[in-house]
């Protein structure tokens, strides 16, 4: 992979989590008052599309580097 694509994999991995933590955001603020149940699974979500988006960078990295 060149460069260039390694800089276009990282914006767009960077762009999904941006709008997967303001979509949290939404959720939150609409269930704030609610049910603690969901404010901790909106928790859960964003712990693992993180984990996940950080995996596939570090493998993305990886290749660039051998």
């Amino acid at each position: 992979m060149s460069k260039k694509g390694f800089v276009q994999s990282f914006i767009v991995l960077t762009s999904v989590q941006i709008i997967f933590i303001l979509f949290l955001m939404l959720l939150q603020i609409k269930i704030a008052k609610e049910d603690l149940k969901l404010q901790l699974l909106s928790i859960v979500l964003y712990s693992a599309i993180n984990i996940i988006n950080q995996s596939v960078f570090l493998i993305i990295s990886k290749k660039e580097l051998t």
